[in-house]
């Protein structure tokens, strides 16, 4: 069968889920001694999917999310065990440049306290739209367009006339820092 394929059936390949976190464990190792935080978190999320992660405070909630975005702070905090998957690749053993590059773009965290994310000093949209210089190599102009966009996308009010004003403690804010 000459310019034809071999055609193999069978039953199909599964597409890895969106996240998997399997038998996950991280650890804090300080002067003191180990603190086990995580002890085999499991789960996944497909895409399309809500997954919503409950707990009380202190049950490591926030110390998985950070694992995940590979900014968990090492030391003190040190992944012992599990594997986490996004798209089908290890998060957990790609080199830092790697991680960076799906960081923010293809996966990203919204921290409890905007805060301790958002320098008040300046807007949120400066802070957007510095962000999507530096990601996306975006010129001031088409970044501070696009987090207007973006802004006007969740329903942030007066997204584009409070440009320059507003700072991050303020639920409308735009533009550049003043």
């Amino acid at each position: 069968m000459s310019g034809m394929a071999d055609i193999v059936i069978g039953a199909p390949t599964a597409a890895p889920h969106l996240l998997e976190v399997a038998d996950l464990y991280v650890e804090f190792r300080t002067r003191d001694g180990v603190a086990r935080v995580i002890n085999g978190v499991s789960y996944h999320l497909d895409a399309g999917e809500t997954l919503a992660v409950l707990g009380e405070s202190g049950s490591g909630k926030s110390v998985t999310a950070q694992t995940i975005m590979g900014i968990l702070e090492t030391p003190p905090g040190h992944v012992s065990g599990g594997r986490i998957l996004f798209r089908g690749r290890d998060l957990l053993a790609m080199k830092e440049e790697e991680r960076r590059q799906i960081r923010g773009k293809e996966i990203a965290m919204i921290f409890q306290d905007a805060l301790s994310a958002l320098n008040p000093v300046f807007t949120v949209g400066y802070q957007i739209a510095e962000t999507l210089r530096t990601r996306e190599g975006l010129s001031k102009a088409d970044a501070r367009e696009r987090a207007v966009e973006l802004m006007d996308l969740v329903k942030i009010p007066a997204a584009g006339s409070a440009c320059g004003s507003t700072r991050t403690s303020s639920p409308a804010a735009c533009g550049s820092a003043s």
